[in-house]
């Protein structure tokens, strides 16, 4: 049974698909390019499959003769390598036929369940491809174990023929369209996330697999495997080939073993080994019989591997004896075994032991190796009872007494049968022997006549019946052959309709990995496509949102494409594309000339530039360039069109400028002239040094220059090591660096020379190597900059810092002076202003009365713009972050621009979007100084209207919030021209706006720089006549988990209820009349000196619950005079609020002041709301001592 199980048939036998899947030879060149070039012999191959894969690359390469394929296969590995994967059809998925894996699991609970532990479970995945099937069968393995209990080991060996998929399977990452089919639970249980959407397999399943490159054709099977998994394979192969694979697969099992195949594949030739367990799923069970090591011979990794062959000999093992000890076996089995005869199963005659000639009738005719048609009549029908019998009960049979008759007497023989029975081929054999009997008969018994005549009618009835068997047996054997003729004929049939099944099944499995290609093709076609319109709409919208006139033409000069942009420069419209550039009307030029150069472009390929006046102030910028593919050939002209009228404008007007610094340059010429003559004699006289080194680090090459350096000749230099012309103290520096050279390319650093005369001369030294193509450095070179001028420009530099930092703080001092001298009379005028406000005036002395606040109030606003420009640029502007109620903020600016928007009839308006924050976190301070600047141009430049001051939120998910403010108003408006330097320093409309409206032109410039300091950006829409709108966008936070603060109330028990006893130190008469009358109107009593020390004696004398003083007096000033009092306070006292007054503004002055110990401060001119504000802040009833006591001055 086991040659039967392992022979193929002949050729000639074979179906016809069968043998088209034998001849291989139409693609024998490829298929030896495959096997050399790749290890794998793709010859067992089924014809059909490997040509389709072959002419499906063929096609795809635009190729018709197979001998052309096979020549680019023996140049390109690449095409090689891409046949080979194809012809590894690698189709595969996870749990790929559902039905079958549900079959699968009950089997392996059957086999689990009861299981020893130490037994262990080995699953074998023959041709796992990029491993899905081998990792379902592990985590189906997993999961039933866990189901039943098992604890043993658990593992799956997953091999292939082709090591790329096998490094992909190694790796067990799959992305989401590959984990299709896998069950739901087993993706959340067996696989982890990865961070760029795909799935890798729990180590705890990686750990349970085990791949390896195998070829199931030619490399050894794996053993004791309990369950072997070949699905999808045989298929593509040819007859021999599958039994080969099929014949590998059943060594590799253990006795009772399970082998799963493909929905059309089957055992075939091995179906004797094999027991079906289900039908539908091919799943089949290893028949525990004696023939589980019996092999096909022909295998090469039997014949490659000793122990297997040795094993495969075991089976089959004979005993081989000494032919001369044979022949006394013969011997003394014919001398002493009775006669007899040793028959097998079919009756056969297999050897005589003795003489059997007198049981014997005589032989004549064809001799067969049936007995009984040999022995004697008489003793046949003993001879079938007694072997049927020992067949039946398996035990010696014993027909004695049997007559045998001869001419003139008879004599009884004994028939013995013993069974014989061979357990290494479970045959049976049969040993007979014949001995004459021990019984005799009574005299005259085989004389009787009668007897003799019945014994011959009997014998001959028993001739009779025997011939009938005969035919009838004949008869059968006939219709068995038959019967046996008709399978065969079935038997090819059933063959052929196997084969064209695994050819149909192989090719909808060539099919599917099609699609999949098809598949992966398509989404890389819809990617590129994706890719194409989203670079097409990016150029789009990047000629859109350009303002250069862009044109695309052909090699015919027809339009291609156009930009929005062009119908300022050519009237173009959508239904010009295709038409001939030349028909349309060309309006910047001669339309000849203009077509020769397109013409010429693009038969060059070299670009052309042409700056075109056009009139009325507009030039154009025409460039026409060469449209190149990738390959670099012209497939076009790129038209392109810019104004460039601004920039024109720009050239003229910096012309102008040109001219009028010209004359200031010269005044400055005269004092550059020596500056400038000592930098060009530098210039001309300077040379870097050259210094060039051999292997041995001595000079073989330098300059001049470097020799006028150091004051020697050029042959005085020439072989000597530059540590010859180093500082003694900057020796060990030079070797150290000169070291470094040898591992980097370049090495920079100072150092001191010594010249002839011994001076030093302090040099920058930056060398280099020069190294061979072995990498052995053979030279060094060193360039020399002398840096003794260098030093000395250095020193002077430092010079100019100093003096430019000096100037600085003079200009400071000077702006600070300034602001002093200006403010101080500014306070008096402004407070003789107030004061005569609160007194009975007549309406045309409050009409001279406005007229004069509106100057000073005008002139202090430049002050303050001076000294806010002067800050910003010196960088001493402060940011300081802090929390405010928006609203707030915005109605206390529009209620101080409230009076003069009443005045002019115009209406002043707040719009608070919703969902605005109330409380923010920003810079309060420059924030207000912005709105009421903007606030304040708009109702200056507004004469009836309204202004409109809109806040809005610019809410952007994933980014921080943004708050957009808008100062709209119905004014004047503004030229686009004036907008281009609205926010330049001293820049207005024009003279006639500054004649009627007034200002510096520095507002503007200072709201913009603040918004800058404050992250944001500030732009402006105006329209002539109609009106401006700024809008100002600032980063801005909302405080987490801060309050509202609440308005503070106004404490009238403070300052405005109570009398105070109040000291006023002010040196100025004016400023002092002021404050003392402006103090006395609001029920406070004052006492006021003229300096610090009298302001430090009245202090001393008097009980004051206020001090107000002034900073800048003669004498004792208003920063000692308070140093002094908080001296003597801390001697014994209670603490004094003091205010200052001071007409300094700058940067600093107030935490300046704080330090020197007062408590408020106060600028001059003296805002009346400023200084409640801050007595308000300073007073409590705690602090009012004096006027509680009553106490007098």
């Amino acid at each position: 049974m086991s040659e039967q199980a392992t022979q193929l048939p002949p050729e000639e036998d074979l179906p016809e698909s069968a043998a088209e899947d034998a001849d291989n030879t139409d693609w024998q060149p490829i298929t030896d390019l495959l096997r050399r070039g790749l290890g794998i012999d793709f010859g067992c191959y089924r014809a059909g499959t490997v040509g389709r894969r072959i002419m499906r690359r063929m096609e795809l390469l635009q190729l018709d003769d197979v001998a052309d394929y096979a020549t680019l296969l023996a140049a390109s590995q690449e095409e090689l390598e891409a046949l080979g994967r194809d012809l590894l059809i690698g189709v595969t998925e996870f749990f790929r036929d559902p039905a079958v894996f549900r079959r699968l699991a009950d089997l392996l609970r059957e086999l689990l369940r009861g299981r020893s532990a130490t037994e262990g479970f080995r699953i074998w995945s023959a041709g796992c491809a990029s491993g899905e099937e081998a990792y379902s069968l592990a985590v189906l393995l997993h999961d039933v174990a866990q189901e039943v209990g098992f604890s043993g080991d658990l593992k799956v060996f997953a091999t292939d023929v082709h090591k790329g998929a096998l490094e992909i399977a190694s790796r067990g990452g799959y992305c989401g369209e590959l984990l299709a089919g896998l069950p739901g639970q087993y993706l959340d249980r067996y696989f982890r996330s990865e961070s760029d959407g795909c799935f890798r397999i729990d180590p705890m399943i990686r750990r349970m697999l085990v791949f390896a490159h195998h070829n199931l054709l030619s490399d050894p099977p794996f053993t004791r495997i309990d369950l072997a998994v070949c699905r999808n394979l045989l298929i593509y192969l040819q007859a021999e080939a599958q039994q080969r694979v099929l014949t590998a697969l059943q060594f590799s099992l253990v006795p009772g073993g399970h082998l799963l195949l493909g929905p059309s594949e089957g055992v075939s030739h091995l179906a004797n080994a094999f027991s079906v367990l289900d039908s539908g799923c091919k799943l089949f069970r290893k028949n525990a019989t004696p023939r589980d090591g019996i092999v096909a011979p022909g295998i090469p990794w039997v014949a490659r591997n000793p122990l297997l062959a040795s094993l495969n000999q075991g089976t089959r093992t004979t005993v081989t004896l000494d032919r001369h000890l044979l022949r006394d076996y013969d011997l003394i089995l014919d001398r002493y075994a009775p006669p007899g005869m040793l028959l097998n199963s079919q009756r056969q005659v297999l050897h005589i032991f003795g003489d059997l000639s007198e049981y014997l009738r005589p032989l004549t005719g064809r001799l067969t190796g049936d007995m009984f048609s040999n022995l004697r009549d008489e003793l046949r029908p003993a001879l079938s009872t007694a072997l049927l019998r020992a067949e039946q009960h398996g035990e010696a049979t014993v027909v004695d007494r049997v007559p045998l008759l001869q001419e003139e007497s008879c004599r009884y023989v004994d028939v013995a049968v013993a069974c014989l029975t061979d357990e290494r081929s479970d045959g049976l054999h049969f040993h007979v022997t014949l001995r004459p009997s021990d019984w005799q008969p009574e005299a005259g018994d085989c004389s009787n006549s009668n007897h003799h005549e019945v014994d011959s009618a009997l014998h001959r009835r028993v001739a009779d019946m025997e011939q009938e068997l005969h035919s009838t047996r004949h008869s059968l054997q006939l219709t068995i052959e038959e019967l046996q003729s008709s399978n065969e004929k079935l038997d090819l049939a059933n063959e052929e309709l196997i084969s064209s099944n695994e050819e149909l099944q192989s090719t909808n499995e060539e099919l599917k990995s099609v699609n999949e290609d098809l598949y992966a093709v398509n989404s890389e076609l819809e990617h590129r496509n994706e890719e194409l319109q989203r670079l097409n709409r990016d150029h789009d919208n990047l000629l859109a949102s350009t303002e250069v006139g862009t044109v695309f033409l052909d090699q015919q000069l027809r339009i291609r494409k156009f930009s929005s942009a062009i119908s300022a420069f050519l009237k173009l419209l959508p239904q010009d594309l295709g038409r001939p550039i030349d028909h349309i009307a060309y309006e910047l030029g001669s339309p000849q000339e203009f077509r020769e150069r397109l013409q010429q472009v693009l038969e060059s390929g070299l670009r052309h530039e042409q700056e075109i006046h056009t009139g009325a102030d507009q030039w154009v910028l025409q460039r026409i360039l060469p449209f190149r593919t990738d390959n670099g050939s012209i497939d076009g002209v790129v038209l392109t069109f810019t104004d460039i009228s601004a920039v024109k404008q720009a050239q003229a007007a910096v012309a102008e400028m040109n001219i009028q610094l010209e004359q200031k340059v010269i005044e400055r010429t005269c004092e550059l002239s020596a500056s400038e003559a000592r930098i060009r004699a530098f210039i001309e006289n300077s040379g870097q040094g050259f210094w060039q080194l051999g292997p041995d680090r001595l000079t073989i090459d330098l300059n001049p220059a470097l020799c006028s350096m150091l004051g020697y000749r050029r042959e005085e230099m020439l072989g000597r090591s530059p540590l010859e012309f180093v500082d003694a103290e900057n020796r060990s520096i030079f070797l150290y660096q000169m070291g470094r050279i040898d591992g980097t390319e370049h090495r920079n650093y100072e150092i001191t020379l010594l010249h002839k005369d011994g001076h030093p001369v302090p040099v920058m030294f930056s060398a280099t190597t020069h190294r061979t193509v072995e990498g052995k450095v053979d030279s060094a070179f060193a360039f020399i900059t002398d840096l003794s001028e260098q030093k000395r420009v250095e020193q002077e530099i430092r010079a100019a810092k100093e003096a430019a930092e000096s100037a600085n703080r003079a200009k400071t001092q000077f702006l600070a002076n300034i602001s002093h001298e200006v403010r101080t009379p500014l306070n008096g005028i402004m407070g003789m202003s107030h004061l005569l406000h609160m007194t009975p005036l007549a309406d045309e002395q409050q009409d001279y009365l406005r007229h004069l606040d509106d100057s000073a109030q005008s002139l202090l606003s430049v002050i303050n713009d001076l000294l806010d420009l002067t800050r910003i640029e010196s960088g001493g502007f402060g940011t300081e972050q802090a929390d405010f109620q928006l609203d707030q903020l915005a109605r206390d600016i529009l209620r101080i621009h409230q009076p003069v928007a009443q005045r002019k009839g115009v209406l002043l308006q707040l719009e608070l979007a919703d969902g605005m924050p109330g409380l923010l976190r920003g810079v309060p301070l420059r924030l207000k100084q912005v709105l009421h600047n903007l606030v304040g141009n708009a109702v200056k430049f507004t004469d009836q209207g309204r202004v409109v001051l809109s806040i809005s939120p610019i809410i952007v998910p994933g980014q921080s919030l943004r708050v957009r403010f808008a100062v709209c108003d119905s004014g004047i408006g503004m030229e686009p021209e004036t907008i281009k330097r609205i926010f330049d320093p001293f820049s207005q409309a024009d003279e006639s706006i500054s004649r009627r409206y007034g200002g510096t032109g520095l507002g503007l410039t200072i709201c913009r720089r603040l918004t800058e300091l404050m992250g944001g950006t500030i732009e402006v829409e105006s329209t002539p006549g109609q009106g401006s709108c700024f809008t100002v966008i600032l980063p801005m936070k909302t405080p987490l988990g801060a309050v509202v603060p609440a308005d503070a109330p106004v404490r009238q028990d403070s300052f405005e209820r109570n009398a105070l006893q109040v000291l006023l130190a002010e040196d100025q008469p004016v400023g002092r009349l002021y404050a003392t009358r402006l103090l006395e109107r609001l029920g406070h009593r004052v006492t006021a000196v003229e300096d610090g020390k009298q302001a430090i004696e009245a202090w001393e004398q008097n009980c004051f619950d206020l001090i107000l003083m002034d900073v800048q007096m003669p004498g004792i000033d208003g920063t000692m005079a308070t140093a002094s009092i908080r001296q003597r306070e801390q001697e014994g006292g209670v603490r004094t609020p003091i205010i200052a007054l001071t007409a300094h503004a700058l940067t600093g002055d107030r935490s300046k002041l704080m330090e020197c110990g007062f408590d408020g401060y106060v600028p001059k001119p003296i805002d009346v709301e400023g200084l409640l504000a801050e007595v308000n802040r300073l007073i409590t009833p705690a602090t009012v001592l004096c006027s509680r006591r009553g106490e007098q001055p």
